[in-house]
């Protein structure tokens, strides 16, 4: 799967998790493996961003 697509679906999940109540604030991160290494969420800023 392409970079661009994943990093998509990564919002798009964390978006969901924000809206059934899953996350609160800046609290967690989302990650997928690529190519020998992550994609994952940032630290410390809100999910809808």
């Amino acid at each position: 799967m392409e970079r661009n697509r994943l990093a998509r679906q990564i919002i798009d999940t964390c978006l969901e998790m924000t809206r059934l109540g899953l996350n609160q604030g800046t609290a967690g991160n989302v990650s997928v493996r690529y190519q020998g290494g992550l994609l994952i969420t940032p630290t410390g800023i809100p999910a809808d961003c």
